[in-house]
């Protein structure tokens, strides 16, 4: 099976199916790509707030969003 053919959203050991999260420590506009796919194939992502760069940038965007 090439990589072609492999579904990263769902890796597999042994037919077991393991869970996956995406961490973003800083970050650059690829990581804000990275990220958008991630979400588009139902992988969570966790953004840690206060490490600089494009994880900084998506934390205030949601927390804008989301005030109440």
């Amino acid at each position: 099976m090439s990589d072609d053919d492999y579904d990263f959203s769902k890796p597999k050991v042994e037919n077991r199916q393991i869970p996956m999260v995406c961490l973003t420590i800083r970050g650059d506009l690829n990581s804000i790509d990275a990220i958008e796919l991630k979400i588009r194939k139902e992988i969570p992502v966790i953004i840690l707030k206060g490490s600089g760069g494009a994880a900084d940038i998506i934390s205030f965007a949601y927390e804008e969003l989301n005030e109440k």
